[in-house]
């Protein structure tokens, strides 16, 4: 008897070990060692501008345990962070639903890490597979195993905002064609609008071989959709064409081209001399049209004047590499004005927001936690410019060097034009690049 109480006893103590150890093998799902199975085409990859339409890494992935229930309503998404940082400052690019392969092209993939690790370098990262049933819990969340990638990058952030005109004297943009009559016989005849944004190149720029874009958001609460909304609430500039010399002044907007509006004594002065790279009829007086390049057609102003404290949400002007401009993408300079950050810019629950990327005002990883914050309003990124005063040019001195790093940083002054205002006052005393 005895000794069948000793065989009971040493089954029971193999049976519980078999058990401790495949509960050990198990991951938090509790349904495998890896719910998703991610693979991919290279584990290194050197991007260059010469080849920028050719693509740079194709990653697959597979259900290997994953509940029926979840499996056809999973959303997919890329995630991205330095090796060894346990995806504390991860980020990551939607894929969506149904979709089991996704082939970054060189263009997108430096897009998308160089303004967040820097052009030019070679980043060490750790990329996985993160998927969510939109339908479900919390529980109906996975992860896929971890793969390491190696990409280095070039450099593209050689355009950044050094002002803007907000708030011009008169209508901001008064529809185009239309005209104001004032005494003395003097006539206005409006050309689409005449707010305008101020920038600098970096080094030399033919844009029709290397293009930009400026995007800007008019006070409107956050989509889905980021900078790349469109409709009344963000406008798209196409810089295609021109050319801007390192260090040099340049200036998208409105098509009137002049320094401050319009008043009795007519239009302000005349500055289509200067380097406008692209101008638009933004007011056609038709709101279903679209008048940006790609996405826009607010007939209201693409550029909010929160010149009232507590007024809205904070406005934005943000330049792109390039001129596809997804939810997804990083912008290369972003800056915000206004009275208040705002509760519309960032919807923290659903991961909206206004991405932002690395420079003087703004950081995409938390300086204090490590934790990323990809978007203006989200921990420590809610610096915002005071809005210009009527017929004022918000002018952001700051100095740049030729690393692209901000060795002061942007500060604002606000200068108060005149119809006869000479250009002088809005390019003197500005941001300076410096080598």
């Amino acid at each position: 008897m005895k000794y069948m109480q000793f065989i009971k006893a040493v089954l029971c103590l193999c049976l519980s070990l078999v058990i401790v150890v495949a509960c050990d093998d198990k991951d938090f799902s509790g349904l495998g060692p890896v719910p998703i199975k991610i693979s991919s085409s290279a584990t290194s990859a050197v991007l260059s501008s010469e080849n920028e339409s050719s693509d740079a890494i194709a990653f697959k992935w597979e259900l290997e345990n994953v509940p029926e229930a979840d499996a056809g309503a999973l959303t997919y998404y890329l995630q991205w962070d330095r090796k060894g940082n346990d995806f504390k400052g991860a980020n990551q690019r939607p894929i969506g639903n149904g979709i089991f392969q996704y082939t970054f092209s060189v263009v997108e993939l430096n897009a998308a890490l160089s303004p967040i690790y820097g052009g030019g370098n070679q980043i060490d990262l750790d990329v996985r597979l993160y998927a969510v049933n939109p339908n479900g819990s919390a529980a109906n969340t996975y992860y896929s195993n971890t793969i390491p990638v190696t990409v280095t990058t070039y450099r593209t952030n050689y355009v950044v905002v050094t002002g803007f005109m907000a708030n011009p004297t008169g209508g901001d943009i008064p529809e185009y064609g239309t005209t104001n009559s004032y005494a003395g016989g003097i006539t206005v005849q409006h050309k689409g609008g005449y707010e305008y944004i101020q920038l600098m190149a970096l080094e030399d720029i033919d844009f029709s071989k290397t293009p930009y874009s400026v995007v800007t958001s008019n006070n409107g609460s956050v989509t889905a959709k980021g900078w790349a909304e469109g409709n009344a609430i963000t406008h798209k500039f196409d810089l295609t064409s021109g050319f801007a010399t390192k260090g040099s002044y340049f200036y998208v907007g409105g098509s009137s081209e002049v320094i401050c509006g319009y008043s009795s004594k007519g239009l302000s002065t005349d500055i289509s001399g200067a380097n406008w790279v692209r101008v638009q009829n933004i007011n056609v007086g038709d709101e279903s049209v679209v008048t940006g390049d790609g996405f826009g057609n607010s007939i209201a102003g693409i550029l909010g004047n929160d010149a009232t404290a507590g007024s809205g949400n904070a406005d934005g002007i943000a330049v792109f590499y390039g001129t596809d401009v997804t939810e997804s993408s990083v912008p290369v300079d972003a800056i915000f004005y206004g009275q208040i950050v705002g509760t519309g810019v960032i919807n923290s629950s659903k991961g909206w927001g206004y991405r932002v990327t690395d420079n003087d005002h703004y950081s995409l990883t938390d300086p204090q936690t490590g934790l990323a914050q990809p978007f203006f309003g989200a921990g420590s990124n809610t610096y915002i410019y005071l809005p210009a005063l009527d017929g004022g040019f918000q002018k952001l001195a700051g100095t740049i060097d030729d690393s692209g790093k901000w060795v002061s940083p942007r500060i604002p002054t606000n200068v108060k034009l005149v119809y006869n205002s000479p250009i002088t006052d809005i390019e003197s005393g500005g941001s300076k690049l410096i080598n």
